[in-house]
């Protein structure tokens, strides 16, 4: 694996019909944050050849509006990831076939966020970028990670949605080393 793509899902609504959480839906916004998360991810040149998406109602109705730019991503629902630590999340990962190039992940946190601080420390991104994924991980986030050799996984972009719709992203980054542009 060379690229490894952390989503969190968009945005969900407070409450769900049963009352239980792994059942709440994804709010409108969401939706929107989550089609502008995946235009973003494409415009980058990140395209996942496998996506493991965990079984709560809001990853499965994410990976709907995510799959709509990645048809051709088979995706895994995995019980697993609801809600899962950054150890589970890793060996779904290593799990995964060594010739697959690109895997998405699309989960929760704090699962996402404490494996993306913990990756992009490994990794020896700049102090300034580990803070800011330390700082937060918020829904229809994305953190891009990549491996150029047998070596660790390098933090390579991070984006975050608007904080109101139409307009620019929170925060994003690009590692200009990468060779990619956003």
């Amino acid at each position: 694996m060379r690229r490894l793509i952390f989503f969190r899902h968009g945005k969900a609504e407070i409450t769900a019909v049963s009352g239980g959480d792994k059942e709440r839906p994804l709010a409108e916004r969401g939706r929107v944050e989550c089609r502008l998360a995946a235009a973003w991810l494409l415009a980058a040149g990140f395209v996942p050849d496998i996506v493991l998406v965990s079984s709560a109602l809001r990853t499965q109705r994410t990976w709907d509006c995510v799959r709509e730019t990645f048809p051709a991503a088979p995706a895994e629902i995995h019980d697993e990831l609801y809600l899962a630590g950054a150890e589970v999340i890793m060996d779904l990962i290593e799990a995964i076939p060594g010739d697959v190039e690109t895997v998405m992940v699309l989960g929760h946190n704090p699962g996402l966020q404490d494996l993306s601080v913990s990756l992009a420390a490994d990794g020896d991104a700049p102090e300034l970028q580990i803070h800011r994924v330390e700082e937060g991980f918020p829904t229809a986030g994305v953190v891009v990670f990549r491996r150029n050799d047998a070596g660790p996984m390098r933090l390579e972009a991070v984006y975050e949605p608007p904080r109101t719709l139409g307009g620019p992203p929170r925060w994003t980054f690009l590692d200009p080393d990468a060779g990619v542009r956003g």
